[in-house]
Formats: C-alpha cells, sequence, structure tokens
C-alpha cells in the first residue's frame, strides 16, 4: 500500500481585539488576483506606521476620525470616506490625529492584474490617496472576507468576490475621469469593438453600447478608431454594414428586405440609399452587376 504524507491544514490567523479586526496569511492559488489580508480599527491617538516597506498592496478606507499621510514628500490630512493606498514596495507613513484619530478598514491584495486594477482606480505610486462617497458599503464586503475566514474554496472563492466587488467599486467612480487609465493596449480595445460591431450587426448599434461593453467611454473608443483607423465608430458602423450587405447581395435567394434587416435596417429604402452612396449603385443594380460579371 502506497504510504501518504500527513497534510497540516492550512489556516488563517484572525485577531480580534475588539477595536481591532484582522485577518492575515491569506494564501490561495490565484494568480491574477489574490486577498492577502484584510480588517478594521478603530487607532488609537496619534497611532503611526513606518517609515516603511509592504510587500503587498494595502487600500485603506476612512469612515471616521481623522490622520495624515506621507504623500510625494508632503503630509496630507485625511478624513472620512477618504481612502489611502500602501503601494507595494514603495516607503510608506501614515499616522492617527491626535485629538480625533481616525477608524479605517483595509484590503491588501496581490497578483498579475493587481497593478492594472489599482491603475484603474485612480491610484498610482505617485498618487495614494483618493475619495469615496459610501464607504459604508464596502465595510459590509470586508465583514463578509472576515465572516468567510476559514479556510475552505467556498470561502477563499467569496473572500476573492468581496475583493473584487470592492475594486469594481472604485473602478466605476473613476472610469469617467479624463486621466483614467485603459488597461488594455489600444488595438486590443479596437479588436473588441469590431467584434461587437459583428456580433450585433443586425441590431441598432450605438457608439455608447459598444463603449459600454467593451469597458471604456465613448471619448477613449472615437479618439483611438480615428487614432489607429483614421475613421469614427459611427462611420465604420456604416462601412461594415454596407460591406457585409454586399456580401450577402453574392446570394441571389436571399431578398434585399432580408439583406437590409441582416445589416441592421428595417427600413429597405435606406439601407439602398446608404448603399448607392458608398458603391455608387442601388443593391439591385449591384446584384445584378454581380450576375453579368459570373457569365
Amino acid at each position: 500500500m502506497k504510504k501518504t504524507k500527513n497534510r497540516v491544514p492550512k489556516t488563517i490567523r484572525f485577531d480580534d481585539f475588539g477595536t481591532y479586526q484582522c485577518l492575515e496569511d491569506i494564501k490561495n492559488d490565484s494568480v491574477d488576483l489574490c486577498l492577502i489580508t484584510c480588517g478594521m480599527e478603530k487607532c488609537f491617538p496619534a497611532h503611526s506606521f513606518g517609515p516603511a516597506v509592504r510587500d503587498v498592496y494595502i487600500l485603506h478606507f476612512i469612515t471616521d476620525g481623522y490622520g495624515y499621510v506621507e504623500e510625494n514628500g508632503e503630509l496630507k490630512r485625511l478624513g472620512p470616506n477618504d481612502i489611502f493606498l500602501v503601494y507595494k514596495n514603495q516607503t510608506t507613513y501614515y499616522y492617527a490625529d491626535e485629538a480625533n484619530p481616525w477608524t479605517y478598514m483595509w484590503i491588501g491584495f496581490l497578483g498579475l492584474k493587481a497593478p492594472a486594477y489599482i491603475r484603474h482606480a485612480g491610484f498610482s505610486s505617485n498618487n495614494l490617496t483618493g475619495h469615496f462617497d459610501n464607504c459604508l458599503i464596502i465595510k459590509s464586503y470586508i465583514q463578509q472576507m472576515i465572516t468567510c475566514r476559514t479556510y475552505t474554496i467556498s470561502n477563499e472563492l467569496k473572500r476573492n468576490a468581496a475583493l473584487m466587488e470592492i475594486l469594481a467599486l472604485l473602478i466605476d467612480v473613476t472610469k469617467n475621469a479624463p486621466d483614467y487609465g485603459h488597461y488594455l493596449p489600444k488595438q486590443e480595445y479596437i479588436e473588441q469593438a469590431k467584434n461587437y460591431i459583428d456580433n450585433n450587426i443586425d441590431k441598432n448599434i450605438s457608439v455608447n453600447g459598444i463603449a459600454e461593453s467593451i469597458g471604456i467611454n465613448r471619448s477613449y473608443l472615437t479618439r483611438i478608431f480615428k487614432e489607429i483607423l483614421n475613421i469614427t465608430p459611427q462611420e465604420y458602423i456604416k462601412q461594415f454594414r454596407i460591406n457585409r450587405g454586399a456580401l450577402l447581395l453574392q446570394n441571389p435567394n436571399i431578398k434585399i428586405t432580408v439583406v437590409a434587416r441582416s445589416v441592421g435596417y428595417s427600413d429597405s429604402m435606406s439601407f439602398s440609399k446608404l448603399f448607392k452612396t458608398y458603391k455608387g449603385m442601388t443593391p439591385s443594380e449591384y446584384r445584378q452587376m454581380l450576375l453579368d460579371n459570373s457569365k
């Protein structure tokens, strides 16, 4: 009989001292994003951290009181609903106000996609502070993480799901800002937009709908279309409809009204008018030309 080694069950450290609750040593197999630590603390007056370096990204959410964070060599006073980031492998220093010390919550995480998600949320190594109007909803997710502290596959998924929900909330607030960073290369967004148009060409496509489906705003989508394709999204959609229609017209068994509906036009007259603008002839004339050339 094959001998098996006794396995030591994995554990998560949980500290609960009333004003301080913390999960630590959370390890899992997620490569893209994983929760490492989370907690809540009502700090003592002048309670401080650093100057020191942490090996994880830690977002702090202030629910009450005030404190100070060093950002770009200057101390910045923060209060309720403010956020500050401890950036991985970067010297950090912060402390609670003496008269009205802050209460905050935190999530610490790592992963291949962590830097991109942080950038999406409006933070960077030089921009460590932000604001979120409703930190109480963040609290509910962190409480869920703490509740799911035993080491099971189900709880691991629940903790990481809560982490993703928090980051998604921050990204939703930030994504319409002018300096919003985009995770994917421009060409990838273009390809995603093309795929969306291809798969929905028989529907009423809007530029806003395309942008929303691929996670960017309308102005950025228009800008990269002009930059890479030298054309606006609206013009690309029109050309795509006409070219797809021309392809369908090669089949003489498909009625022109069906061709029009297949490329998003309920009115075949509108399709015929646009087709003539681009091809210099009506759909009927184009089909006849194809038939004549095939003889």
